[in-house]
């Protein structure tokens, strides 16, 4: 009966995956467990990059300051606790519940081409991708070299954001994505370059995001869909993107935008078939509520 039991007990543990918890205020020299949290998420990424089967970094509240480009190369589910704050009409404001903030602040010396935080892996397709209860954000006091992006997501099937603040500069793109398809909900997105930018995929890795519940004010673009693929090295040339019940106002171009490489949007209510000047076609489903 004892084997029984330890064989039930290893069982369910491979069933449930690993977990791997990470904690601003835990002391130095954790190992990733509840009792002793890593205090900085590369150590939590780096263990689950080298970790195989189904891995979730659960990141407490506080403040996580990074340095250096974070990136996640395998499929993963990255939970912090942040809760917001919603208005009368049931979309995200930058306001949180006291203490359940869980921020990622891009501080110290960045090179343009980085972006805070990146998934993916060259030549592969990640097959599912979590990102919820995150504040990503910029140290107000960089003021020379800023980070790309705030989150690059790339070659992902089954991707889900949601529950999550992009805030930054306006040289800096919230949320990008090339390639990947999923669901993008429930967020805010304020003070950026574009809040998110939506890029297109290929046979191997298709695009097909739906845009929803969100709220993304204050930027250049409060979401930029792009006809190109330029974030990887293969040839996209198609992007399905369902935009609906989201404030898009308040932007410098406050509708879904197009601008990159010459899209024109023709209608927020059908399917169309758009050219770019590279010779790229990208199918556009807009739902306007």
């Amino acid at each position: 009966m004892r084997h029984i039991l330890v064989l039930l007990t290893l069982s369910l543990r491979l069933a449930t995956g690993t977990d791997i918890y990470v904690d601003a205020s835990a002391g130095g020299g954790g190992d990733g467990t509840r009792k002793s949290p890593f205090r900085n998420l590369k150590d939590g990424v780096d263990l689950a990059n080298s970790s195989s089967g189904n891995v979730t970094i659960w990141i407490s509240a506080g403040d996580y300051l990074v340095a250096q480009p974070i990136k996640i190369t395998r499929s993963i589910a990255l939970k912090g606790t942040t809760v917001l704050a919603d208005d009368a009409s049931g979309l995200p404001t930058r306001g949180t519940q006291d203490g359940t903030a869980t921020r990622i602040i891009a501080t110290g010396t960045w090179t343009v081409a980085d972006a805070v935080l990146t998934v993916g892996r060259d030549g592969d397709v990640l097959n599912q991708v979590e990102i919820s209860g995150l504040w990503f954000d910029v140290d107000p006091n960089l003021t020379t070299v800023h980070p790309r992006g705030l989150l690059e997501v790339m070659r992902v099937k089954s991707l889900l954001v949601g529950d999550s603040i992009f805030h930054g500069k306006s040289d800096v793109v919230g949320l990008g994505t090339y390639a990947a398809s999923g669901r993008v909900t429930h967020s805010h997105f304020s003070s950026l370059l574009s809040g998110a930018a939506i890029a297109c995929g290929y046979p191997g890795a298709k695009a097909d995001i739906t845009f929803d519940g969100n709220r993304s004010t204050g930027s250049q673009n409060g979401l930029l869909l792009v006809g190109t693929s330029d974030g990887i090295p293969e040839d996209g040339y198609e992007l399905v993107a369902t935009v609906r019940g989201n404030d898009l106002s308040r932007n410098v171009v406050s509708s879904p935008a197009g601008a990159a490489n010459g899209l024109r949007l023709r209608s927020e209510e059908h399917t169309s078939e758009l050219q770019s000047r590279l010779h790229l076609v990208c199918r556009l489903l807009l739902e306007k509520k």
